[in-house]
Order: C-alpha cells, then structure tokens, then sequence
C-alpha cells in the first residue's frame, strides 16, 4: 500500500510511502516512517492526520494513495488548500440545514482563504441579530468598533460597530460548530453592523508581539499563542459593497480591465455610498474591485488562517471590510486561537496537541446540562438527543444541574482519555 505524505497545510506531496504490511505493524512505525519525509518529524515526533483533519489511529484505517498530513509536536492541523475551486464535505460537523453538508470551497493557497458553506442557516443569522440588538451589558452592546487588544482605541480606520454574545444559545451554537470544524479554542461571538458608506481599513487579525507584556504572543515560540484563523459569518446579504477583501490574494477570475477603468469604477461606487473623495475608504474601494474579495452572501462564512502551519504570523492574511455602497451588512467573527488566548490561564501545550476524538454525551436523569469546561454545550436527559463534540485529550466536561435551587452545581467531571476511544469515539453517560 503506497500513501502521500504532505507537510501540515499543504496540497502538494512531499514523498510517498511504501507500507509493507508485515514491516509496518503500528502507528509509531508509520510515524517513523513519515519522519524520513517530512524533515520537522525526524524521529516519529509528529502527529499524522487524513485530509478530513482525524488523526490515524489505526492502520487499518489506511487505504492505497491515501493522502496522510503530518503534524509536527505543539502545532495545529490547517485544511489543505490544493486547487481553486475545490470543494470538499466536512464530516463530522452539522449543518443547522437538514441535509445539506458543510462544504469547504478553496477560494485561495496563499493566503488561505475558504468559502464555508450552508454554515448557518437564515433562522441562525436572525437569532444572532435579533438577540445582539437585544443585549444592554456595559461591554458587550453594540458600540462604535475598536481596535487592539484592551478594545479602547477607536480608529477612523474602523467605522463599523460591533457588540459581544459569549452565552446565548445561538452563539454557543456557532461557536460547538467551529470547535467542531477547528477543534480549537475561540473568543466570543463578535457580531458587526455596517451601515452604508462604513469599513474597515485592510488589516491584520493576528496580533503584535509586544501588544502586551503580560502574554506572549509570538505563537511560534514555545507557550506563545496568538490568533491561528478566523471565522467570518454572513448573516445577512449586501446589495452592494461590503465585500471581504484580501489585497494579497488573487482575484477569482483573471482582471481584463485597465487601471483607469478600474479607477473610474471604484470613483462611481465612491460617489454611490457617498465616500470623501480621495479618502482611505475610496482609495480602498479600487482594492476591493481588483483583488479577492468574497461578497456576503446569508448563511455562507469565510475561514482563513492568520498563522502559517509552522506558527508564524501569515503576512498574506491581510483583509479588510469593503465600504458598504448600498444597503446594511451584518457579520459576525471568531477568532480562533492556537492555545489559551489573552487574558486567559495556561494549559499544557501536549495536552492541547493531542488528537481529535469525537465525544458522545448522554444522561439518564433529567434537568442537566453539559459544559466544556465552563461553557454550556446542551442540555441532556432521558428524552433529550445525544450531544456530540469534536475535543481533545485532556479537555474537561462537566455535568451541572440545570434547573432548581441547586442549578450550575457540578454533578460528574469527565476527562478526555485518548486511550479509551474506539475507533476515534468515547461515549459518556451520567448515570446520577
């Protein structure tokens, strides 16, 4: 049986192997095996995972010229980009669209940039409206947008607003999915309004090393973490403008018109939404019009990496919100982090290295729920559906009680085991 053997992220092979199946009897021998391949696994250091983003676990799993991904110690499985256009079904995450797969279209390799479709539904895009304008918290209502890491810089070059939902039911929803589409851990559900005319300048979502003292942000280092992708949601569509634009990336289709055709395109849409002329917004409106840009579209998102595999900051992932020409864009983001993200405690870079494993959670006594460490994941009992989740070794699941005098206590703890899943799944059940 031949596989190939890609470097973490990429689409092209770096070798292949030959497993000759009376040599090659365990996981630690295929490891070895992908070390004398891929230079960062010399020694059997790395992780090996299939297209999908599931670790092997099992030879047996493998079938010929199947495409293997190594993963080097303390690093992060990315999507493989491989051609434009391509689009591949995500198993293992559920659409809120009844038999209609999430699918990941490749809308660029460098930076890496995917159209994730059918991610939420018309419903789940109002509920995000709908409760965002509901919130009144100091902190989390909708506000003029900021910028940097204290979220206390208002910019001229970010006109949008933007609020905070961490706990309703949708945004935890949202946010199970992208755990279940990255496997990593996220900020809260950041939802944007963009009235006509309003953008934000091309940017960087990964943050500067020395934003602050207290947290090292260099994610290629060891313990350093930063910002690893982003999960931009539509929630609504855009007549016109408000597009998502990448300067460094390639436009979709080749561009046949000339600069000045460009620039007087980019003018007229300036003149539409009412732009300054010779502003920041005007000038960048000739970007979105010449470079890839992904127009809004309700219930369709944009995944795309901040970090290279190896941890470095992606320079290419420069992005900006276009001005918004005609019409109101609503938005919201999760920044996913490649460990314990700013203003949170620590934890063991093996333990967060660990491979997937799916999750199956039920109870047989009523009024519970189930958390992921503190945050609410369902509720679960005798006529509730089983809750499934993507997780790691070493995460920690609560059950808590979920109604009474004595609700949020904690009633059972489990603790991930890679060791006693079969065949990548454990099951879990609160027995009371």
């Amino acid at each position: 049986m031949t596989v190939l053997i890609h470097d973490n992220g990429e689409s092209t092979p770096a070798g292949s192997l030959y497993l000759e199946p009376k040599t090659t009897t365990s996981i630690e021998e295929l490891k070895s095996a992908v070390g004398l391949v891929i230079d960062a696994c010399h020694g059997g250091t790395c992780r090996v995972f299939d297209r999908y983003g599931y670790e092997i676990k099992a030879l047996g799993a493998l079938h010929d010229e199947q495409l293997l991904f190594a993963v080097p110690p303390n690093r992060h499985f990315v999507w493989p980009a491989f051609e434009i256009g391509h689009r591949v079904a995500v198993p293992g995450v559920t659409s809120s669209l009844p038999g209609h797969p999430i699918f990941l279209e490749t809308l660029s390799d460098s930076p890496r940039v995917f159209l994730v479709e059918n991610f939420l539904s018309a419903e789940d895009a109002d509920e995000v409206i709908e409760t965002t304008l509901g919130i009144t918290a100091a902190g989390f209502a909708l506000k003029r947008s900021t910028t940097g890491t204290q979220g206390a810089v208002v910019s001229s070059h970010r006109t949008s607003e933007n609020a905070f939902d961490t706990t309703s039911p949708v945004a935890m929803k949202l946010k199970r999915r992208v755990f279940d589409l990255l496997g990593m851990r996220w900020d809260g559900l950041q939802v944007l309004r963009y009235n006509a005319s309003k953008a934000y300048i091309p940017h960087m979502d990964y943050l500067e090393f020395d934003s602050n003292a207290d947290h090292n942000f260099d994610s290629a280092s060891p313990g350093g973490t930063n910002r690893f992708a982003t999960v931009l949601l539509y929630l609504t569509d855009v007549e016109e403008g408000g597009e998502t634009v990448f300067p460094l990336g390639e436009p979709l289709e080749k561009e046949t018109r000339t600069t000045q055709e460009i620039q007087a395109e980019a003018r007229a849409r300036g003149r539409a939404a009412d732009l300054t002329p010779g502003s920041w917004e005007e000038e960048m409106t000739e970007t979105c019009i010449s470079r890839l840009a992904v127009k809004p579209q309700k219930g369709r998102a944009v995944l795309f990496y901040s970090q290279n595999p190896d941890g470095t900051p992606d320079e290419r992932s420069l992005h900006g919100a276009c001005p918004v020409v005609k019409g109101v864009k609503w938005a919201a983001n999760l920044w996913v982090w490649n460990g314990p993200r700013f203003g949170h405690s620590a934890t063991s870079p093996a333990k967060e290295a660990e491979g997937k494993i799916q999750a199956v959670f039920s109870s047989a006594v009523e009024g519970v729920a189930l958390y992921w460490e503190t945050t609410r994941w369902g509720k679960m009992g005798p006529g509730e559906a089983e809750l499934k989740a993507m997780t790691y070794q070493g995460h920690k699941w609560n059950v808590r009680r979920d109604e009474g005098e004595e609700q949020g206590a904690v009633l059972a703890s489990w603790t991930i085991e890679a060791e006693k899943a079969e065949d990548g799944v454990i099951q879990y059940r609160y027995e009371g």
